[in-house]
């Protein structure tokens, strides 16, 4: 049930954004979580002491309580911080913002309230981010999100309240990571790599450490994890650092929300430049530094007593991380770090002999190898660094796991690991760990001498030790680009129509240089190579089997705007549209222009329009009702070439079929429109063309009411016609 009013309440938050960014968004939002969540606890905890008060078996019993002695006793702030409750001035409680809700100085009161709540709780100086006042949100929605945070948190129970809101919150972290795509990267670890870190390092007591924090998720996983293993909230202390004032904030107030007690430091700040834990030795480490950063250096930093193992190069910062990590763990202390593959073989400025020396250290404990496309930020393949200040179980070994087959796909672009996956790897090290029910699995996993380690010298990639293939090396990923990959696709249909499925084939294409080599050209070849034989599958009893099936239909169409000269290819008496990928809009019009033009040449059969999902028809216009469709085409095309036309066929197509699914909804339909024009993680968007991009800079509402009337006109009789073939 839970999920469900998380998924409600983010779906309803989303609407209300409008066109605001959802970097900017994502403070307003998290902010008034916090501000329900801290006012609710107060409220919970006030009425527990009421009644406590009024109850002669109970240790708060007061003797002789009157309306005035009740209200003085639930004024003493003491009662409220023995249970880690904040006190919520009057004025800031969440009664009197959603009863201001729909007042045009909502912002500023909201304001005014984090304002007073700072005053009252000094842990909460400098946290709460005041910006409600100028945000830039329409008339009325402010009031509206309010409302809407208004409904979360159900009863009186500070607990459920915290796990409640807590849980919401963690929610709303994950959907505007996705939402911002590379952005979100930055403040936000992907949950299933957070539980990788937390199911194998096990930190169950002590002090606990991150010096990239980004909004928290580790150290809430870490209290997930003692509190599921019959711990309790307090068992570890949280220390940790953040650069980012905005996603410090985050993180904070995160933390607040579960009860967690915590230590980010006195202000925000860069770990290397300004540490705000110098003297910290901790029991667990647990980190997601940013990747490869090249600009992290700073004279200050020559000879720092952190670089035991060597000094890092000025232009990567992978290995400053490890060896600041390893700094601060205390004798038995064990760290979890996620970095990018290149840091487990990389010999640039001396990063060779830094991992050699850790190696010879025996601070490095295990080696994880993670799939690809775990991060909303980056599709850099990733690994995970165990490291063990001084080992007291299997000295002399490293354990090695290659989990790149174990993620699952949750959408197009983004991979996890599941419950079984994350246990599969926790498992393993905790066997081997204790010597007892593990076992070298061939392509999965190995535990290694230092010796073997040598003869690789000292390259830590799990593929040269798990028996992976010889070619697997991932220091930097081989990605095909948007136009490789529809090559490579159009290739792999077309083997398949022509030679059908075999080994053969596959081996020809293995050898023919177009594929990425090693293991990702055969990921790369299995998926989409079963792709494109259904595909294949689909089309084969459409394609001409020989040259008499085929025929060149010519075109010589006389309309006012001049005169359509051409030849159009059939087969079998059909038109044929075949994309490997998917279609958008703009391959539609074109198949619909071509449609019109046999149409109105005597072409008997309908079109076929064919992509990787789905298979479209087109049937046989009657020449009076293609000629004005197609005149009107014409005309826009006329036009536009006079004119800067804002007619972009693949927003146009998203925006209509948007309109026309749910016509009540116009502005989920807009919103359509501009994610196709803006575009976004992976996605070109049409605004992003450089002819587009001077003539049109923004999709402004009057571009989109152009946009919008061209839609309907020519786009419409496309819509209404098309079908899906059977």
């Amino acid at each position: 049930m839970l999920d469900d009013i998380k998924k409600t309440l983010w779906a309803t938050a989303d609407k209300l954004r409008a066109n605001m960014d959802a970097a900017e968004y994502k403070h307003l939002v998290l902010g008034l979580i916090f501000v329900k969540y801290v006012s609710d606890t107060f409220a919970a905890r006030r009425a527990e002491l009421t009644r406590r008060f009024a109850d002669a078996s109970d240790d708060y019993f007061l003797h002789d309580c009157d309306d005035e002695l009740l209200a003085d006793e639930l004024e003493d702030r003491d009662y409220y911080r023995e249970v880690n409750v904040f006190w919520v001035p009057e004025a800031a409680r969440w009664e009197a913002i959603r009863t201001a809700a729909k007042q045009p100085d909502i912002g500023k009161r909201i304001d005014d309230a984090l304002t007073l709540i700072e005053a009252e709780n000094p842990k909460l100086k400098g946290i709460l981010d005041k910006r409600y006042g100028r945000a830039q949100l329409p008339d009325g929605k402010l009031g509206e999100l309010v409302d809407l945070v208004s409904t979360i948190g159900f009863g009186d129970d500070p607990g459920k309240a915290r796990d409640v809101l807590g849980q919401v919150y963690e929610y709303f972290l994950g959907q505007f990571a996705s939402a911002e795509g590379k952005k979100g990267g930055q403040f936000y670890t992907p949950a299933s790599i957070v539980k990788t870190l937390v199911a194998v390092l096990a930190p169950h007591h002590g002090k606990v450490y991150d010096p990239c924090c980004g909004s928290g998720g580790m150290f809430v996983q870490s209290e997930k994890f003692i509190e599921a293993h019959g711990g309790k909230l307090g068992d570890v202390s949280i220390y940790g650092q953040e650069s980012n004032p905005t996603t410090w904030r985050l993180a904070a107030m995160n933390l607040a929300i579960r009860g967690i007690d915590f230590n980010l430091g006195r202000e925000p700040g860069d770990t290397f430049t300004r540490n705000q834990h110098p003297d910290l030795r901790a029991d667990f480490i647990l980190a997601n530094p940013p990747f490869n950063i090249s600009d992290w250096w700073h004279g200050s930093l020559e000879g720092d007593p952190r670089w035991v193992h060597g000094a890092p190069p000025q232009g990567n910062a992978n290995y400053a991380w490890l060896q600041h990590m390893l700094y601060h763990l205390k004798p038995g202390g064990r760290a979890g770090i996620v970095l990018a593959n290149g840091s487990m073989s990389s010999s640039q400025s001396g990063e060779g002999e830094i991992r050699r020396a850790m190696v010879e250290a025996d601070v490095v404990e295990c080696m994880v190898a993670l799939p690809g496309q775990l991060f909303f930020n980056t599709q850099i393949p990733a690994c995970l660094w165990f490291l063990a200040k001084s080992k007291t179980r299997r000295p002399g070994e490293v354990l090695f796991i290659d989990a790149r087959k174990l993620g699952t796909m949750v959408s197009r672009v983004q991979c996890e690991l599941d419950e079984a996956a994350i246990a599969k790897i926790a498992d393993t090290f905790h066997a081997w760990k204790k010597g007892a029910g593990y076992e070298n699995t061939p392509g999965f996993c190995k535990a290694t001498t230092l010796e073997e380690i040598r003869k690789h010298e000292y390259v830590l990639t799990p593929g040269r030790y798990v028996g992976a293939a010889a070619q697997e090396e991932d220091s930097e990923p081989f990605e095909l680009d948007g136009l490789q990959h529809y090559q490579l696709k159009a290739l792999l249909l077309d083997a398949h129509l022509t030679e059908g499925e075999s080994e053969a084939r596959r081996h020809r294409l293995q050898l023919s240089g177009l594929l990425p080599q090693g293991w990702f050209g055969s990921l790369l070849l299995d998926d989409l190579d079963a792709e494109m034989g259904k595909l294949a599958d689909r089309l084969r009893p459409w394609v001409a089997a020989n040259e008499s099936e085929k025929q060149a239909v010519e075109i010589d169409i006389s309309l006012t705007q001049g005169q359509l000269q051409g030849w159009i290819d059939t087969q079998k008496g059909r038109l044929l549209v075949v994309k490997p990928g998917s279609f958008n809009g703009k391959d539609l019009l074109l198949g619909w222009i071509q449609h019109l033009c046999l149409s109105l040449s005597g072409a008997l059969g309908d079109t076929l329009l064919f992509d990787a999902k789905q298979s479209l028809r087109l049937p046989a216009l009657a020449v009076d009702e293609a000629r004005p469709k197609l005149a009107a085409l014409a005309a826009c095309w006329a036009q536009g070439m006079k004119r800067p036309l804002p007619f972009f066929p693949n927003t146009a197509w998203d925006w209509l079929k948007a309109i026309e699914k749910d016509p009540d909804k116009p502005e989920a339909a807009d919103k359509a429109a501009l994610t196709r024009f803006n575009g976004g993680y992976m996605v070109t968007g049409e605004g992003q063309d450089p002819y587009v991009a001077r003539c049109f800079p923004e999709l402004d509402d009057a571009v989109l009411d152009q946009l919008q009337a061209l839609a309907r006109e020519h786009l419409t009789p496309l819509l209404k016609t098309l079908e899906e073939l059977k």
